[in-house]
This record gives structure tokens, sequence and C-alpha cells, in this order.
């Protein structure tokens, strides 16, 4: 069954954003205390929504200030306008695709935005933008994802979502939906292929010019 509706995360997939933000943060929450570095902050708490990890954070004792997100934000899009950069090959994958695409993030709507302002992705998308804002439970939970495809009145296996985060895929799943494993993005190490597999994606790439092909192939 081909893939009819198209659903994308944006971090890790969309735009090469990882490393980048994982750097700002970990370094904000080191100058509340929190000692932990980019590359294990990545693994903890990848694909998650940002509420979640700061509740995370202060279920061990850490407080955080009230400004913390804002604070961030602030730090993320000075970073951003510097260094952010789209995933090698998704323009085109984008021009390519056939299917109407989404995004389903766990990050903000104003971060959704602002990484496809800076990296020239806002004309594939408009108003097809969809964060975990909006609904009750993110990632893992399946909410983010069902609210995109609401409108859609379709077989769930003729959605199919593009992740790179466990908990991302697991939400996916969840959904019902089929799901393509990326690791094309900076931030994905050796054992990424390994990590997407054992999350439980069909398929895994990094390379989005194949994405097409594979779509249309469902393999």
């Amino acid at each position: 069954m081909v893939p009819k509706l198209i659903i994308f995360d944006c971090d890790g997939v969309l735009v090469d954003s990882e490393i980048i933000a994982n750097r700002i943060l970990s370094k904000l929450l080191r100058e509340y205390n929190y000692n932990i570095s980019a590359t294990d902050l990545q693994q903890r708490f990848l694909g998650l929504s940002m509420s979640k990890i700061i509740e995370m954070v202060e279920s061990e004792g850490i407080t955080l200030p009230k400004d913390f997100q804002i604070v961030l934000r602030r730090r993320d899009k000075i970073a951003f306008k510097n260094e952010l950069k789209p995933i090698p090959g998704i323009s085109s994958a984008l021009s390519s695709i056939k299917q109407t695409v989404y995004v389903a993030s766990s990050g903000s709507i104003d971060k959704i935005k602002h990484s496809f302002f800076t990296t020239g992705l806002s004309q594939f998308f408009k108003k097809n933008i969809f964060s975990a804002e909006m609904v009750k439970n993110p990632k893992p939970a399946p909410d983010v994802f069902l609210l995109a495809a609401q409108n859609m009145k379709m077989d769930p296996k003729e959605r199919l979502v593009i992740e790179d985060s466990k908990v991302g895929i697991l939400g996916a799943l969840a959904a019902g939906m089929k799901v393509f494993g990326f690791y094309g993005g900076s931030h994905c190490h050796k054992d990424y292929q390994i990590y997407l597999k054992n999350a439980g994606a069909m398929n895994i790439f990094n390379k989005m010019e194949k994405l097409t092909e594979m779509i249309s192939n469902n393999q």
C-alpha cells in the first residue's frame, strides 16, 4: 500500500539542528547546576518535548526559572541563524514528493517556523505544521501524529512517518502508522542504524535522495 500522506519529524530529519540545540541546551542547564554534556543530553532526551525535558530535570531536584524556555529559544534563534542548515537533499526530496506532507514535531510552533524560515523550507509545509504544544501528550504518545492526520480520511497504513528518534518512532507506531528511520543528520553516530531498527522503524536510510523511490516502492 503506497502511502498517501507523509509526516516528517523536524529536528534531525528536515533541519540539521540536533547538535546545535543540544549544545545550547546543555550549556544553559549547566548554568543551573545540572551538569550534562551535549552528547549525554542527546542520548537521554532525543525527541522529547522541552516541557518533558524540564519535568525530568526538575524531578532530580534542579529548580529552573519560569522563563527557562524563553531564554533557551532566544539563544537557539541566534545560533540557528548563524549555523542551521537543511538536511542535505531535503529540498529536492520535498519537491519531488507527490503526496501531502505534514510536520509533527516535539518542538514548539515558533521553533519549527523559525527553522523553516532560516533554511528555506517554509514553502513546502505552509500551514501543515503540528507541534507537541497542540496536544495533551507529547511523543512517545501518538497524539501529535493523530492530530496531523485527523482530517485525512484514510487507512492509517496509508500514512508514513519519517523519524530519527526512538520516542518519535514509538509514537508513530502507536498511531498505527508506518515509520521510516532516518540517520543522515550530523548527530547520528555509527550505531544509529541499530538504534532506529531496535526502536521499530520498518526501513532505514541516510540519504534524502532515496526517499521518493522508497515511498513509491514502499520498501
